[in-house]
């Protein structure tokens, strides 16, 4: 019931995938990472804003600082127009999609009226997103992509190839 989901969901679905301003820089400009993106994990409770590429040891401060620098523009400049429109484009396509399948659509209903969001909730996506302008996602980027309570966690190769 946050009221910033859904722009937080436009938020991730800019920063997500190849296409992404930080997959651009982190991947295809300085080869310092096989994959590149974000996600958003929602629930009952706060949930969490993460970041996270698949990287070489030695690259992980420079893929680290490259984040650092994205998340600061996302919280002062926000996303550029063309990602504003290029997510937007792109959650309503997929949402679009789901509303084909009954099953998708009855799971939805039944969640949506168990979280408190009513039954249509699903229905309205069009026109809650449609609200949405590219300083609300720099609004809700400031509000949960602070520094102070930022974890960074780096994961290794042990002996024998698995996580230290």
């Amino acid at each position: 019931s946050d009221p910033r989901a859904d722009a937080l969901n436009v938020l991730d679905t800019a920063t997500s995938g190849l296409s992404s301003d930080v997959a651009e820089e982190v991947r295809e400009k300085r080869g310092l990472a096989y994959y590149v993106g974000s996600f958003n994990r929602v629930g009952l409770d706060p949930g969490m804003f993460v970041f996270y590429a698949g990287t070489r040891k030695d690259a992980a401060p420079e893929v680290e600082r490259i984040f650092g620098g994205e998340i600061q523009r996302l919280v002062t400049k926000g996303v550029r127009q063309e990602e504003f429109d290029r997510a937007r484009k792109q959650i309503l396509a997929a949402h679009d999609m789901s509303l084909q399948d009954n099953l998708t659509v009855a799971m939805n209903c039944v969640l949506n009226e168990l979280y408190g969001l009513g039954y249509d909730h699903a229905f309205t996506m069009k026109d809650r997103l449609g609200k949405l302008t590219p300083d609300d996602i720099r609004s809700v980027a400031s509000s949960i992509l602070v520094t102070n309570r930022m974890a960074v966690t780096v994961l290794v190769p042990g002996p024998g190839g698995g996580p230290k």
